[in-house]
């Protein structure tokens, strides 16, 4: 297994960034139009939505939602700064659009209309910035405690996944295996904080935030043993599968229902 089959995606807070952008990007918008341009409509109450929306995804995209922010100013500065410049446009895009369509004209200044969006974009990217630096400084963890279950290559792939995701001082990462001796080569350098017995005394002892059970598939019993023992704790869990170390071909997840199927072999056609 490669470390670029694996994406890490933390969304502990990204619920609450999103609402916190959604609310101030339609209150930057509302105050903007209120007190430098016109009375607040509900043409200018739809095109904070717009962006707010716009805005959300473009930062989902550039997973300014996961990971930490923290030490990493410059990387999420850029792509902050690309997200915001995005939203503007295609919010404008759409705006114009909308109202040709609707009124075979467009009854807005179109100058005016992109002014107040590059101006409102200023604000909501300085703000942004603000934003995310104060929370990541005072209220989140600056270091995020993981432990990762099994000494195996899915174990290794995660390791390195979370060290591209987060920064070497943003996540304290540990091992834990049970088993004495590793038979891969690559594992015999990798350091083992404990056993699993061990693993579990500091999760429940509040210790650990986030627990990556990354043994082989085929141990089956040993799997359901620890997420039955992890359920007590306050940790957040994750099982990593080994599936890709059996084939290089997997593309994609599916859902039928409440099923989750991987694919193997697609065809071209």
């Amino acid at each position: 297994m490669t470390d670029s089959t694996i994406k890490i995606y933390n969304a502990r807070y990204s619920k609450l960034m999103k609402l916190l952008d959604f609310i101030a990007v339609n209150l930057f918008i509302f105050a903007y139009l209120k007190y430098f341009f016109v009375e607040p409509s509900t043409a200018s109450l739809f095109l904070g939505i717009i962006y707010s929306l716009i805005f959300i995804r473009a930062n989902e995209h550039f997973q300014l939602y996961s990971g930490q922010f923290k030490g990493q100013y410059l990387k999420k500065l850029t792509k902050l700064f690309f997200s915001v410049s995005i939203s503007g446009l295609l919010s404008f895009l759409l705006f114009v659009s909308a109202e040709l369509l609707l009124n075979n004209h467009a009854s807005t200044n179109a100058v005016r209309l992109a002014e107040i969006i590059v101006l409102c974009s200023i604000a909501i990217f300085i703000s942004m910035f603000l934003i995310r630096v104060i929370s990541s400084r005072y209220f989140f963890k600056s270091r995020l405690k993981v432990a990762i279950l099994g000494i195996t290559p899915a174990g290794l792939a995660i390791e390195q996944a979370l060290f591209k995701e987060y920064t070497h001082d943003g996540i304290d990462i540990t091992f834990f295996e049970d088993r004495a001796v590793q038979r891969d080569s690559r594992l015999l350098s990798i350091d083992k904080k404990g056993n699993s017995r061990d693993l579990l005394a500091l999760a429940k002892a509040g210790e650990i935030d986030e627990v990556y059970i990354a043994l082989p598939m085929v141990a089956q019993q040993r799997i359901r043993q620890f997420l039955n023992e992890f359920s007590d704790t306050t940790v957040d869990v994750f099982l990593v599968p080994d599936l890709f170390s059996y084939s290089s071909h997997i593309s994609q997840l599916r859902m039928f229902g409440n099923i989750q199927t991987i694919s193997i072999f697609t065809s071209p056609f």
